[in-house]
C-alpha cells in the first residue's frame, strides 16, 4: 500500500487580548512660535510602529500623532507633535514564530494649556492583540492498492494564502476654487482616506477610496483665512501573485504617514495643493477550500490498522460589509456656520445572538463653525453620540469566533434652526465570523494479508439483523466485503440502514 500525501497550510489561532495602554506627556510649544490664549480643536491618531513576538508576551512600539490648533492673540496658530511608548503585553503561549497583529484605537485624548508655551496631552488607547500559529500538515490524498476502500469526510477549510506587511501611497493634487485667495501660510490642515475599499481579484487587490483635504489657510501677504474643504477619488492595486477573486482578506490600517504642501500652478501663483498619505498595511488573505480528510480505511482480505490525528481547522462561517445609518438631532446654540464635521467611531460591543449580531459603540462628532464677529473667527463643538445597530447574519455557527472591524466612517452635518444640528452619515464595518473544528484523520496505516484459513471460515451466507450504531462502512469492514455487495445482496438503493433490519451477507470471492 502506497500513501500519496498532501500538504496543508494553515493558520490556528493563539488567543486574543485586549487591553488599554495610556499617554500622559507636556509638551513645549518652540519659542518661535505665537503663544497659546486657549484651544480650538485637536486631532490625534495612533499607529504601531513595531510589533515583536516572545515567549508568552508581545512588545508593541506605538505612536501618537496628534495636531492642535489654538486661539493666539486672536489669530488661529496650530502645532502638531507626536509621542512615542511602548508596551509588553502578557500572552501564554506565544513564540518568536508566530504571527502576532495588533490594532490600536484612540478612546480618549484630551489636551490641555498649561502656559502660553507648553501643554499637556493625555490620551487612552485601546489595544488588540491577536496572535495565530503557522503550521503545516499532511493529509493523505490518495491510496494506491488494490480494492481499497476509504472513507472520507468533505469538509471546507480556510487556508492561509497571504501574510505580509505592505504599503499603498495615495498622492492626489487639488487645485483651490476661483474667488479664494492665493495660498499663504497653512494655519491647518486634515488628510483622511474615505470610502476604503479593498477588492480581491486574480493577482492582484483593487484599492479604491476618496482623499478628504480640510485645510484652514491665510491668504498670501497676511490676508483674511480660507477653509478649503474637498473630496477627491483615488485607485490602485496591491499584488498578490497566487491571489483569486474569490479569496477573503482581512487588511488593517496600522500607520499613516500624512503629508500636505502648496505650490504654484502654471501661471506662477500658490494655488495648488499636494496630499500624500503611505498607509502601511497589515494583510491576510485567506482561501475557502474543499478538502477531502482520510477517516477510515480498509480492504477485503487484509488487516489494516489505521493511524489516526487530531486535526484542527479553521472554516470562515461569514464574511460581510454592513452600513449602520446615523441621523441625530444635537443642540447647538453656538451659532455661526457649519464649515467642516468630522467624527471617530469608538465600538464598545460586538455581540453575536443566534442570527443576528449586536453592535453598540459612540461617535465623537466634531463640527467646525465660522462667526466673522468672533476673533478668531473659529469655534468648534464636540459631540458623542452613542449608535446600536443589529445586523443580520446569514449563517451562523454556535461559538464561533466574531470580529468586527470599522472600515469607514462619513458624516455631514446642517444647521436645522438657532438651536439645534442635524447629524448624518454611515459607519461602514466589517464583520467576519470564524469556527474552529477539530477532527480524526488517518495519517499512516499497517496492513497485513488475512490468513487464508481465517478468510475459508467465512460462511458463505450470514444473516445480520442491524444494532444501533452500526452503518454499511462497519458491516462491511467486519465481514470482509464491500458496502456495494451488501446494497446489492439487500437491494437497497442507497446506505441508509436502521437498528432491526435484517440483512444478508454474502462472501466476497476476490481474496
Amino acid at each position: 500500500m502506497e500513501l500519496i500525501k498532501d500538504n496543508l497550510h494553515m493558520n490556528k489561532s493563539k488567543g486574543k487580548m485586549v487591553f488599554s495602554a495610556t499617554v500622559d506627556e507636556d509638551f513645549t510649544i518652540p519659542e518661535g512660535k505665537p503663544g497659546m490664549d486657549y484651544k480650538i480643536k485637536d486631532m490625534g491618531e495612533v499607529c504601531i510602529e513595531k510589533v515583536r513576538p516572545m515567549e508568552d508576551r508581545v512588545s508593541i512600539g506605538m505612536c501618537l500623532h496628534f495636531g492642535l490648533l489654538y486661539n493666539s492673540g486672536g489669530n488661529c496658530q496650530s502645532y502638531y507633535g507626536k509621542a512615542n511608548f511602548e508596551e509588553t503585553a502578557a500572552m501564554a503561549g506565544v513564540t518568536g514564530q508566530d504571527i502576532v497583529r495588533c490594532k490600536a484605537n484612540l478612546m480618549d485624548m484630551k489636551i490641555s494649556v498649561i502656559s502660553s508655551h507648553k501643554i499637556s496631552v493625555r490620551a487612552v488607547v485601546l489595544v488588540t492583540v491577536s496572535a495565530e500559529e503557522i503550521y503545516d500538515r499532511e493529509v493523505i490524498k490518495k491510496i494506491e492498492m488494490d480494492n481499497v476502500r476509504d472513507e472520507r469526510l468533505e469538509v471546507r477549510m480556510m487556508k492561509l494564502i497571504a501574510n505580509r506587511k505592505d504599503t499603498f501611497r495615495i498622492r492626489e493634487s487639488v487645485n483651490i476654487n476661483q474667488g479664494m485667495s492665493n495660498i499663504g501660510e497653512i494655519i491647518w490642515q486634515e488628510l483622511r482616506v474615505k470610502d476604503l475599499c479593498f477588492t480581491p481579484a486574480d493577482g492582484r487587490i483593487d484599492v479604491k477610496g476618496n482623499l478628504s483635504f480640510f485645510v484652514i489657510y491665510q491668504g498670501e501677504n497676511g490676508g483674511e483665512l480660507n477653509y478649503y474643504d474637498n473630496v477627491v477619488p483615488f485607485s490602485g492595486n496591491l499584488d498578490i501573485s497566487n491571489g483569486r477573486q474569490e479569496d477573503v482578506y482581512d487588511i488593517n490600517i496600522v500607520s499613516c504617514e500624512k503629508s500636505l504642501i502648496s505650490r504654484n500652478d502654471g501661471n506662477g501663483e500658490t494655488r495648488i495643493f499636494d496630499g500624500e498619505i503611505i498607509m502601511s498595511l497589515d494583510i491576510c488573505g485567506y482561501r475557502n477550500e474543499d478538502v477531502s480528510l482520510l477517516t477510515d480505511i480498509y480492504a477485503p482480505g487484509y488487516e489494516i490498522t489505521p493511524k489516526t490525528e487530531k486535526l484542527e481547522y479553521e472554516r470562515l462561517v461569514e464574511n460581510k460589509v454592513v452600513d449602520i445609518d446615523i441621523n441625530e438631532r444635537i443642540k447647538n446654540e453656538d451659532g455661526g456656520k457649519i464649515i467642516y464635521t468630522c467624527g471617530d467611531v469608538i465600538v464598545d460591543e460586538i455581540i453575536q445572538k443566534d442570527n443576528k449580531v449586536d453592535i453598540e459603540g459612540t461617535i465623537s462628532v466634531q463640527i467646525m463653525m465660522e462667526d466673522k464677529d468672533a476673533m478668531p473667527p473659529i469655534t468648534v463643538s464636540h459631540h458623542d453620540i452613542p449608535f446600536s445597530y443589529q445586523a443580520g447574519m446569514d449563517k451562523y455557527e454556535k461559538d464561533s469566533e466574531l470580529c468586527g472591524k470599522v472600515n469607514n466612517i462619513s458624516l455631514y452635518s446642517k444647521r436645522i434652526s438657532d438651536k439645534e444640528i442635524s447629524v448624518n452619515g454611515t459607519i461602514k464595518m466589517e464583520i467576519m465570523a470564524k469556527s474552529t473544528t477539530t477532527t480524526p484523520v488517518v495519517i499512516n496505516a499497517d496492513v497485513e494479508k488475512v490468513p487464508k484459513e481465517k478468510l475459508k471460515n467465512i460462511p458463505g451466507i450470514t444473516g445480520y439483523i442491524v444494532k444501533e450504531g452500526d452503518t454499511l462502512w462497519n458491516i462491511a469492514k467486519r465481514f470482509y466485503t464491500t458496502a456495494d455487495s451488501i446494497m446489492e445482496a439487500n437491494n437497497l438503493e442507497n446506505d441508509m440502514i436502521y437498528p432491526g433490519m435484517k440483512l444478508i451477507i454474502l462472501k466476497l470471492y476476490c481474496f
